[in-house]
C-alpha cells in the first residue's frame, strides 16, 4: 500500500511539472513586408471584467538585426491595452480588463531593410497569467509578512472566488439563452396561430366570392335562356311535353341550364338572337355585331393583321379554316379553302378574313340552310309557340301548326327516361343572315360549295383535305 501511494505521488508530480511547463506558448513569427499574412500571429484568450492580466513575452534576437517585432493587445469590444513596438528580450504588459470579452495578443514581424537576412524568423515564448496567477505572491508575502501556508491559502481562496465568479457568469448566460428560447417559442406560436387564422379567413372569403360569382353567372344565364330549352334538354321525368321555364322550379332551371350543351344553346329560335340591350319592345331588333354576345355587356374584338403579303395571308386563312373548334365547321371550311382559297382575289381574301371572325355555328347554318328553310323554320316556330300558349300544355294535347294542321309528334306519349321532353318539341335550327353578309361574295361561294358537294355520289364533306402549302 505504501509503495502504491508513493507511485501515485510520483505520477502526479510528473503531470504537475508537465502542466506547469505547458503554461508557456512557443512559436515562430516569419518576417515580411507588413502585408503578408504569414508575418502576423495572434493568440486569443477570454477574460472576465475587472480581471488582472499579465502578458509576458520573451523574444530572441536584438534590435537592428533587420527585423522589427511589434506586439498589439486589444479585446473584441475595441479596448486597447498595449502596443509596444520593436521588442526584444523580455516584454511584460500588465492591464485590467474592461469587459467580459476575449482579447487578442498579436505579433507582427516586419523587415526593416532590403538586405538579406539569414534567419527571417523571431522566436516568441508567450505566457499569459490571469487573476490569481497574475499576482506576485512573493512580493505579497514579503509585504504583508505572511507565512507560506497563509500565502498559499490566500491564493487558493482567490482561485476559488474566480471559479465561483465564472459559474455565476455561466448561469447568467444560461438564463439569457433560456429567456431567448422561450421568447422565440412564444413568437413562433403566435405566428402559427396568426397564419392559421389568416388562411381560414382567406378560405372563407374565397367560398363567399365563388358563391356570389356563380350566383351572378346563373342569373345572367337564366335571363338569357329562353323557355324552350328545358323542354329540349331537360332530364326531369314528367308526363307533359310542353313545359316552359315558368313551370319549372329555380333549382330545376339551374340544373337544366348547367346541362345544356353548346350545340343546344346555339340552336335557338329567332328571339334568342334579337337584341336585348333595349328594354323598349317597340324598337326594331338589330343584328349582333362581330364579337358581340347575346345578353352580355362586353364585346370581344377580333384581332386584325396588317402588312401581310398574299402568301402569308392565304397560309393563315388556311389554318383558321381547318382549326375552328367544331368538327362541322372544320370539314366545311377546310374543303372550301382547299377549293377556293388559292384563286381568291385580294378583295375576296380580305372579306373571307372578316367572315372567319363570325361564330362557327352561324357560319355553318348560313352556308347549309337556304332561304326557304329559314323562312319556314321561322314561321313554324312562331306559329307553334303562339298556338301552344293559347291552347294550353296538357298531357297528350295536339299542337296546331301553320295551316290549321296538327303535329302528329305532339300527340305521341312522352318517352321514358332522359327523352321524356323531346317528343313534339323539336324545332329546326335557325340562323338569320345579318345585313352585313347579305349579298356577300364569300357567302355565295360557300353556299355554292355546299350545294356542289351535297347529295349521294358527290363525296360530301366527310374527310378533311390534304394540307396545301403556299409558297412565300
Amino acid at each position: 500500500m505504501t509503495r502504491l501511494r508513493s507511485l501515485l505521488q510520483q505520477v502526479c508530480s510528473v503531470l504537475l511539472l508537465l502542466a506547469v511547463g505547458a503554461e508557456a506558448l512557443k512559436f515562430d513569427v516569419q518576417a515580411g513586408n507588413g502585408h503578408d499574412k504569414n508575418s502576423r500571429r495572434c493568440i486569443r484568450n477570454f477574460v472576465s471584467r475587472d480581471m488582472l492580466v499579465v502578458v509576458t513575452a520573451i523574444v530572441d534576437g536584438y534590435k537592428g538585426d533587420g527585423m522589427q517585432l511589434n506586439m498589439h493587445i486589444s479585446d473584441a469590444t475595441g479596448n486597447e491595452y498595449g502596443k509596444p513596438k520593436d521588442i526584444a528580450g523580455e516584454q511584460r504588459t500588465v492591464f485590467t480588463s474592461h469587459a467580459d470579452a476575449p482579447f487578442d495578443v498579436c505579433f507582427e514581424n516586419i523587415l526593416t531593410n532590403s538586405r538579406y537576412v539569414d534567419n527571417p524568423y523571431r522566436h516568441v515564448e508567450l505566457d499569459i497569467d490571469i487573476g490569481a496567477d497574475a499576482k506576485d505572491w512573493s512580493a505579497i508575502q514579503a509585504t504583508e509578512k505572511l507565512k507560506p501556508v497563509e500565502t498559499e491559502l490566500r491564493r487558493i481562496e482567490e482561485m476559488v472566488a474566480e471559479v465561483v465568479s465564472e459559474m455565476d457568469y455561466l448561469r447568467s448566460r444560461e438564463q439569457t439563452l433560456r429567456d431567448t428560447n422561450e421568447s422565440t417559442n412564444t413568437r413562433v406560436k403566435w405566428f402559427g396561430f396568426g397564419t392559421t387564422f389568416l388562411l381560414i379567413g382567406l378560405w372563407g372569403w374565397q367560398i363567399m366570392y365563388l358563391r356570389a360569382y356563380f350566383s351572378v353567372m346563373l342569373v345572367v344565364g337564366m335571363s338569357a335562356l329562353p323557355s324552350e330549352i328545358p323542354a329540349v334538354v331537360g332530364r326531369q321525368k314528367t308526363t307533359k311535353n310542353t313545359h316552359t321555364m315558368a313551370s319549372v322550379r329555380p333549382a330545376t332551371r339551374a340544373v337544366a341550364f348547367a346541362r345544356t350543351p353548346l350545340s343546344a344553346l346555339l340552336r335557338l329560335p329567332p328571339k334568342r338572337f334579337e337584341s336585348s340591350s333595349s328594354s323598349n319592345p317597340q324598337q326594331p331588333a338589330r343584328d349582333l355585331d362581330v364579337g358581340e354576345l347575346q345578353g352580355a355587356t362586353f364585346k370581344i374584338e377580333p384581332l386584325r393583321r396588317v402588312g401581310e403579303d398574299a402568301a402569308t395571308m392565304r397560309a393563315r386563312l388556311l389554318y383558321q379554316s381547318r382549326k375552328r373548334g367544331t368538327l362541322e365547321s372544320d370539314l366545311l371550311l377546310s374543303t372550301f379553302a382547299s377549293t377556293r382559297l388559292a384563286t381568291m382575289t385580294p378583295t375576296q381574301l380580305a372579306e373571307y378574313d372578316l367572315f372567319l371572325d363570325e361564330n362557327d355555328w352561324d357560319i355553318y347554318y348560313w352556308a347549309t340552310q337556304d332561304a326557304e328553310e329559314l323562312t319556314s323554320a321561322s314561321s313554324t316556330s312562331s306559329t307553334t309557340t303562339s298556338t301552344s300558349q293559347q291552347s294550353g300544355s296538357g298531357s297528350g294535347a295536339a299542337v296546331v301548326v301553320e295551316g290549321g294542321k296538327t303535329d302528329p309528334a305532339a300527340q305521341q306519349s312522352p318517352r321514358p327516361g332522359e327523352w321524356a321532353q323531346t317528343v313534339g318539341t323539336f324545332k329546326p335550327a335557325y340562323r338569320p343572315v345579318p345585313a352585313r353578309w347579305k349579298g356577300s361574295e364569300v357567302l355565295r361561294l360557300l353556299r355554292a360549295h355546299v350545294e356542289s358537294r351535297r347529295g349521294s355520289g358527290r363525296g360530301g364533306m366527310g374527310f378533311m383535305p390534304a394540307l396545301e402549302e403556299y409558297k412565300m
